[in-house]
Protein backbone atom coordinates (compact mmCIF):
# COMPACT_ATOMS: atom_id res chain seq x y z
CA UNK A 1 0.00 0.00 0.00
CA UNK A 2 1.39 3.39 -1.01
CA UNK A 3 2.06 6.06 1.60
CA UNK A 4 -0.79 8.17 0.22
CA UNK A 5 -3.33 5.33 0.52
CA UNK A 6 -2.05 4.49 3.98
CA UNK A 7 -2.56 8.09 5.11
CA UNK A 8 -6.07 8.08 3.63
CA UNK A 9 -6.95 4.91 5.53
CA UNK A 10 -5.63 6.33 8.79
CA UNK A 11 -7.57 9.56 8.27
CA UNK A 12 -10.67 7.51 7.40
CA UNK A 13 -10.46 5.50 10.63
CA UNK A 14 -10.41 8.75 12.59
CA UNK A 15 -13.38 10.03 10.58
CA UNK A 16 -15.33 6.81 11.20
CA UNK A 17 -14.96 7.23 14.96
CA UNK A 18 -16.14 10.84 14.71
CA UNK A 19 -19.18 9.97 12.58
CA UNK A 20 -20.05 6.97 14.75
CA UNK A 21 -19.92 9.06 17.93
CA UNK A 22 -22.07 11.75 16.31
CA UNK A 23 -24.69 9.31 15.00
CA UNK A 24 -24.98 7.27 18.19
CA UNK A 25 -25.67 10.45 20.17
CA UNK A 26 -28.84 10.88 18.09
CA UNK A 27 -29.97 7.35 19.00
CA UNK A 28 -29.32 7.95 22.70
CA UNK A 29 -31.57 11.03 22.52
CA UNK A 30 -34.43 9.49 20.51
CA UNK A 31 -34.66 6.12 22.30
CA UNK A 32 -35.65 7.31 25.81
CA UNK A 33 -38.27 9.64 24.33
CA UNK A 34 -39.95 6.98 22.21
CA UNK A 35 -39.63 3.99 24.56
CA UNK A 36 -42.49 4.78 27.03
CA UNK A 37 -45.02 4.81 24.17
CA UNK A 38 -44.56 1.04 23.78
CA UNK A 39 -46.53 0.64 27.00
CA UNK A 40 -49.67 1.31 24.94
CA UNK A 41 -49.33 -2.25 23.60
CA UNK A 42 -50.82 -3.23 26.97
CA UNK A 43 -53.54 -0.57 27.11
CA UNK A 44 -56.34 -2.74 25.73
CA UNK A 45 -55.44 -5.90 27.60
CA UNK A 46 -54.81 -4.73 31.17
CA UNK A 47 -54.77 -1.29 32.78
CA UNK A 48 -52.66 -2.63 35.63
CA UNK A 49 -50.09 -4.08 33.27
CA UNK A 50 -50.15 -0.89 31.18
CA UNK A 51 -49.03 1.20 34.16
CA UNK A 52 -46.52 -1.46 35.22
CA UNK A 53 -44.93 -1.47 31.79
CA UNK A 54 -45.09 2.32 31.60
CA UNK A 55 -43.18 2.64 34.88
CA UNK A 56 -40.60 0.11 33.69
CA UNK A 57 -40.18 1.89 30.36
CA UNK A 58 -39.85 5.26 32.12
CA UNK A 59 -37.21 3.77 34.41
CA UNK A 60 -35.25 2.43 31.42
CA UNK A 61 -35.60 5.83 29.70
CA UNK A 62 -34.21 7.53 32.81
CA UNK A 63 -31.29 5.08 32.79
CA UNK A 64 -30.54 5.86 29.16
CA UNK A 65 -30.69 9.62 29.82
CA UNK A 66 -28.21 9.08 32.67
CA UNK A 67 -25.92 7.20 30.29
CA UNK A 68 -26.32 10.02 27.76
CA UNK A 69 -25.22 12.53 30.39
CA UNK A 70 -22.23 10.36 31.23
CA UNK A 71 -21.44 10.08 27.53
CA UNK A 72 -21.39 13.87 27.13
CA UNK A 73 -18.86 14.07 29.98
CA UNK A 74 -16.75 11.25 28.47
CA UNK A 75 -17.54 9.00 31.44
CA UNK A 76 -19.05 6.18 29.37
CA UNK A 77 -16.83 3.40 27.94
CA UNK A 78 -16.73 3.41 24.14
CA UNK A 79 -18.30 -0.03 23.76
CA UNK A 80 -21.29 0.99 25.92
CA UNK A 81 -21.54 4.32 24.13
CA UNK A 82 -21.69 2.62 20.72
CA UNK A 83 -23.81 -0.44 21.47
CA UNK A 84 -25.37 0.08 24.90
CA UNK A 85 -28.60 1.67 23.71
CA UNK A 86 -29.39 -1.23 21.36
CA UNK A 87 -28.66 -3.86 24.02
CA UNK A 88 -30.70 -1.99 26.67
CA UNK A 89 -33.69 -1.69 24.34
CA UNK A 90 -33.46 -5.33 23.29
CA UNK A 91 -33.21 -6.49 26.93
CA UNK A 92 -36.21 -4.34 27.82
CA UNK A 93 -38.34 -5.65 24.95
CA UNK A 94 -37.25 -9.22 25.70
CA UNK A 95 -38.33 -8.90 29.31
CA UNK A 96 -41.67 -7.38 28.28
CA UNK A 97 -42.22 -10.16 25.73
CA UNK A 98 -41.80 -12.67 28.54
CA UNK A 99 -44.34 -10.88 30.78
CA UNK A 100 -47.01 -9.68 28.37
CA UNK A 101 -50.15 -11.47 27.20
CA UNK A 102 -49.48 -14.15 24.64
CA UNK A 103 -51.29 -12.10 21.99
CA UNK A 104 -48.83 -9.20 22.45
CA UNK A 105 -45.56 -11.15 22.22
CA UNK A 106 -45.20 -10.51 18.50
CA UNK A 107 -45.27 -6.73 19.10
CA UNK A 108 -42.10 -6.88 21.17
CA UNK A 109 -40.47 -9.25 18.70
CA UNK A 110 -41.19 -6.66 16.03
CA UNK A 111 -39.80 -4.00 18.36
CA UNK A 112 -36.45 -5.77 18.50
CA UNK A 113 -36.42 -5.95 14.69
CA UNK A 114 -37.29 -2.25 14.58
CA UNK A 115 -34.17 -1.55 16.67
CA UNK A 116 -32.10 -3.05 13.86
CA UNK A 117 -33.89 -0.96 11.25
CA UNK A 118 -33.53 2.30 13.17
CA UNK A 119 -29.89 1.60 14.01
CA UNK A 120 -29.15 0.90 10.36
CA UNK A 121 -30.81 4.19 9.38
CA UNK A 122 -29.18 6.39 12.01
CA UNK A 123 -25.96 4.77 13.16
CA UNK A 124 -22.78 5.08 11.13
CA UNK A 125 -20.46 2.10 11.13
CA UNK A 126 -19.55 -1.18 9.50
CA UNK A 127 -22.27 -3.66 8.59
CA UNK A 128 -20.59 -6.51 10.50
CA UNK A 129 -21.01 -4.60 13.77
CA UNK A 130 -24.74 -4.20 13.12
CA UNK A 131 -25.02 -7.92 12.31
CA UNK A 132 -23.36 -8.86 15.61
CA UNK A 133 -25.67 -6.57 17.61
CA UNK A 134 -28.70 -7.91 15.73
CA UNK A 135 -27.78 -11.52 16.49
CA UNK A 136 -27.31 -10.71 20.18
CA UNK A 137 -30.64 -8.85 20.39
CA UNK A 138 -32.73 -11.52 18.68
CA UNK A 139 -31.01 -14.35 20.53
CA UNK A 140 -31.80 -12.62 23.82
CA UNK A 141 -35.52 -12.20 23.16
CA UNK A 142 -35.97 -15.72 21.77
CA UNK A 143 -34.15 -17.25 24.77
CA UNK A 144 -36.25 -15.31 27.29
CA UNK A 145 -39.47 -16.31 25.54
CA UNK A 146 -38.43 -19.97 25.49
CA UNK A 147 -37.25 -19.96 29.11
CA UNK A 148 -40.02 -17.93 30.77
CA UNK A 149 -43.16 -18.47 28.72
CA UNK A 150 -45.03 -21.74 28.90
CA UNK A 151 -46.47 -21.49 25.39
CA UNK A 152 -44.69 -22.82 22.36
CA UNK A 153 -42.72 -20.28 20.37
CA UNK A 154 -44.27 -21.39 17.09
CA UNK A 155 -47.76 -20.82 18.53
CA UNK A 156 -47.17 -17.08 19.00
CA UNK A 157 -49.90 -15.21 17.05
CA UNK A 158 -48.80 -14.00 13.58
CA UNK A 159 -45.29 -15.30 14.31
CA UNK A 160 -44.77 -16.08 10.61
CA UNK A 161 -45.45 -12.54 9.39
CA UNK A 162 -43.55 -11.10 12.38
CA UNK A 163 -40.42 -13.06 11.47
CA UNK A 164 -40.89 -12.26 7.78
CA UNK A 165 -41.07 -8.51 8.37
CA UNK A 166 -38.21 -8.78 10.84
CA UNK A 167 -36.03 -10.34 8.15
CA UNK A 168 -37.07 -7.61 5.69
CA UNK A 169 -36.14 -4.96 8.28
CA UNK A 170 -32.74 -6.57 8.76
CA UNK A 171 -32.03 -6.82 5.02
CA UNK A 172 -32.88 -3.17 4.42
CA UNK A 173 -30.94 -2.15 7.50
CA UNK A 174 -27.81 -4.10 6.58
CA UNK A 175 -27.89 -3.01 2.94
CA UNK A 176 -28.55 0.65 3.78
CA UNK A 177 -25.85 0.84 6.42
CA UNK A 178 -23.29 -0.91 4.19
CA UNK A 179 -24.10 1.35 1.21
CA UNK A 180 -23.90 4.53 3.30
CA UNK A 181 -20.59 3.44 4.83
CA UNK A 182 -18.89 2.80 1.49
CA UNK A 183 -20.33 5.92 -0.19
CA UNK A 184 -19.20 8.08 2.71
CA UNK A 185 -15.74 6.50 2.59
CA UNK A 186 -15.50 7.06 -1.16
CA UNK A 187 -16.55 10.71 -0.83
CA UNK A 188 -14.18 11.24 2.08
CA UNK A 189 -11.17 9.86 0.20
CA UNK A 190 -12.10 11.76 -2.99
CA UNK A 191 -12.32 15.00 -1.00
CA UNK A 192 -8.91 14.32 0.55
CA UNK A 193 -7.39 13.58 -2.85
CA UNK A 194 -8.94 16.75 -4.32
CA UNK A 195 -7.68 18.84 -1.41
CA UNK A 196 -4.17 17.42 -1.80
CA UNK A 197 -4.26 18.12 -5.56
CA UNK A 198 -5.40 21.69 -4.94
CA UNK A 199 -2.66 22.12 -2.34
CA UNK A 200 -0.08 20.88 -4.86
CA UNK A 201 -1.42 23.25 -7.54
CA UNK A 202 -1.38 26.15 -5.09
CA UNK A 203 2.17 25.32 -4.05
CA UNK A 204 3.33 25.09 -7.68
CA UNK A 205 1.60 28.37 -8.48
CA UNK A 206 3.34 30.01 -5.54
CA UNK A 207 6.69 28.64 -6.73
CA UNK A 208 6.07 30.03 -10.24
CA UNK A 209 5.07 33.46 -8.91
CA UNK A 210 8.08 33.51 -6.59
CA UNK A 211 10.32 32.65 -9.56
CA UNK A 212 8.77 35.43 -11.64
CA UNK A 213 9.21 37.98 -8.84
CA UNK A 214 12.79 36.85 -8.26
CA UNK A 215 13.60 37.11 -11.96
CA UNK A 216 12.04 40.56 -12.04
CA UNK A 217 14.21 41.69 -9.14
CA UNK A 218 17.31 40.39 -10.93
CA UNK A 219 16.27 42.09 -14.14
CA UNK A 220 15.66 45.37 -12.32
CA UNK A 221 19.02 45.15 -10.64
CA UNK A 222 20.91 44.40 -13.87
CA UNK A 223 19.14 46.69 -16.34
CA UNK A 224 19.37 50.45 -16.18
CA UNK A 225 16.04 52.17 -15.64
CA UNK A 226 14.36 54.14 -18.46
CA UNK A 227 14.44 57.29 -16.35
CA UNK A 228 18.21 57.07 -15.92
CA UNK A 229 18.79 56.47 -19.65
CA UNK A 230 16.52 59.32 -20.72
CA UNK A 231 18.11 61.74 -18.27
CA UNK A 232 21.65 60.98 -19.38
CA UNK A 233 20.64 60.90 -23.04
CA UNK A 234 19.18 64.40 -22.72
CA UNK A 235 22.38 65.61 -21.11
CA UNK A 236 24.46 64.27 -24.02
CA UNK A 237 22.18 65.86 -26.60
CA UNK A 238 22.29 69.26 -24.84
CA UNK A 239 26.06 69.40 -24.83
Amino acid sequence: MSENKLNNELEWKTEVKRLAAKSVSTIWIIAPVVLPFFAFFEFNSSTERFFLFLYIFLGVSALMLLFLLMKKHNMLPEIISNYGVSIILAACFSYMAALTDFDNVHNYLMGVSAITLVRGMLYFGKMKNLIIVTIINHTLIVLLILLIRKESFIDIPVIGSTLFYGIIFMIFSFAGMNKRYHLTKENFINERELKKSLDIIEEKQKEILDSIHYAKRIQTALLTSHTYINRNLNKLMNK
